[in-house]
């Protein structure tokens, strides 16, 4: 689609599972390190911290890659689309 995409990328204090820093965009892959007690709360925290810097953060279980490749990949690049659409280039922070 004709962005680019880097993996385990530094952002505010955190790391990024996937980070287009074009389109302010970042994917995350949850395993079961997620499940534990209070990981919601901090992946709450963490995707408000960045959504406060621009950062469009979306998160998918690793369950549903595994399972529904298709769905997965037709959500990222409906999002892809509409970033391209609402972001200038060169709106990183």
């Amino acid at each position: 689609m004709g962005v680019k995409f880097l993996r385990q990328r530094p952002v505010l204090h955190y790391i990024a599972d996937f980070m287009c820093r074009e389109l302010l965009l970042i994917i995350e892959c949850d395993g079961a390190s997620h499940l534990v007690e209070g990981a919601a709360e901090r992946d709450q925290k963490r995707d408000k911290d960045l959504e406060a810097i621009g950062f469009k953060v979306l998160r998918f279980e690793d369950g549903m890659i595994l399972n529904d490749l298709s769905l997965t990949l037709s959500i990222i690049e409906q999002v892809i689309e509409e970033r391209k659409t609402m972001l200038p280039r060169g709106s990183c922070p």
